[in-house]
């Protein structure tokens, strides 16, 4: 793109040029003028200036708007075997957004600046709801923003993708809440009977609840991956919440075989003996139908006071398992017993227990000649510096 002028602006009227800090900067080109703001000195705005007369001068002329470029690159994905329904169902509510704010313009036009403003103003009630986002919602809306973009300029649409000088907005961290030991017992006791009556939505809540499971793998189960006799659950499918169909789990590292507590082995036993026979292990008691997700959660929503459990969602009771075996495992273990990659996701989903660090600390203070050290410490002392932790 050709520059045939430049300047800058100096918002900070009242101030002398050698105080001001906030500045606009300024280039003429064939498609018209192009802006941007700079924070800093004179000198270094100068600087800034020459930088963005050499970035428009390498631009890809483009009058394609967003939003058309936008919807052919959803089509693409579309188009590409793999994706599941519901991540293009992702991808057309995002496009649709961000074509509230991107939509008309031309993608040559699409600078750092216009996506920092882009994304504020969705923020701050520009999206079709007229709510302020989330900072998780915001995030999801960047990274689609960045996908086509990034593509654009992998085509040769773009001379370059303008998100990258751009800070992905900061996704929400919610609270995670999970159960005592003791709390969680009390919500066993109470749905126990149920489910060993054939109620497949409470024998769900308690996979989740005594073995960690995900609510997806949950319901997903097949008959023959509930192991009574070995005592063992084979983890090998999921279920979209969406649709309701099953097929893989969420990724490869969520394929396991777990070792089932006594109790839940005798439940699934009682539970079994009263199933119509459907596909899934845990079904619906008229016709042996697969069990929707949305269902059981209205169902959980209802009931989940009387059992003890507060106002925690299925995926919390997970949060509890979780929490429990971090105190009898050690993290590469929990790993395994989680379904994870890495473990990174133990700094989010693991609820700290102050009791067990309590608990810990009084161990740490019996000497060698009353006892010896917890087992973890060994396992820690016989694995590289660069994995203990």
């Amino acid at each position: 793109m050709k520059v045939t002028g430049s300047s800058i602006e100096q918002l900070e009227k009242s101030k002398p040029r050698g105080k001001c800090r906030k500045w606009r900067l300024w280039a003429s080109t064939e498609a018209g003028r192009k802006s941007r703001r700079f924070t800093g000195t004179w000198t270094q705005a100068t600087e800034a200036l020459a930088a963005f007369v050499d970035e428009l001068s390498g631009m890809v002329e483009n009058a394609e708007t967003f939003a058309a470029y936008a919807e052919s690159w959803r089509a693409w994905r579309a188009s590409t075997a793999g994706l599941d329904v519901q991540t293009l169902t992702n991808d057309e509510r995002n496009v649709r957004t961000l074509c509230r704010v991107f939509g008309g313009l031309r993608m040559d036009a699409i600078t750092p600046e216009v996506v920092k403003d882009g994304l504020l103003t969705l923020k701050n009630g520009g999206s079709a709801s007229g709510k302020t986002l989330g900072g998780t919602y915001l995030n999801n809306l960047f990274v689609a923003l960045n996908n086509i973009m990034s593509t654009a300029a992998d085509d040769g649409r773009i001379a370059a993708n303008p998100c990258a000088k751009v800070k992905a907005p900061k996704p929400d961290t919610a609270e995670r809440r999970a159960l005592t030991i003791e709390q969680m017992d009390v919500v066993w006791s109470n749905m126990e009977p149920i489910a060993a009556g054939g109620d497949g939505r409470a024998m769900a809540m308690l996979l989740i609840l005594d073995a960690g499971l995900r609510p997806q793998e949950a319901l997903a189960l097949l008959p023959a991956d509930v192991d009574v006799d070995s005592m063992r659950l084979h983890v090998r499918t999921g279920m979209k919440e969406r649709t309701g169909e099953i097929g893989k789990t969420k990724r490869p590292s969520s394929v396991r075989d777990l070792p089932m507590t006594d109790r839940l082995a005798a439940v699934c036993a009682a539970y079994g003996s009263m199933r119509v026979g459907g596909k899934c292990f845990c079904e619906n008691t008229r016709d042996g139908s697969p069990l929707r997700m949305q269902n059981v959660r209205k169902w959980w929503e209802k009931h989940r006071e009387e059992f003890g459990a507060g106002d925690l969602v299925p995926y919390e009771l997970r949060h509890s398992n979780l929490t429990k075996m971090a105190r009898y495992m050690t993290i590469f273990d929990l790993k395994d017993w989680a379904g994870w990659k890495t473990i990174e996701p133990a700094k989010v989903y693991v609820h700290r227990d102050e009791s067990a660090m309590e608990a810990a600390v009084r161990r740490s203070q019996i000497g060698t000649a009353a006892g010896s050290p917890a087992p973890f410490l060994h396992q820690k002392q016989n694995r590289p510096d660069d994995l203990a932790v």
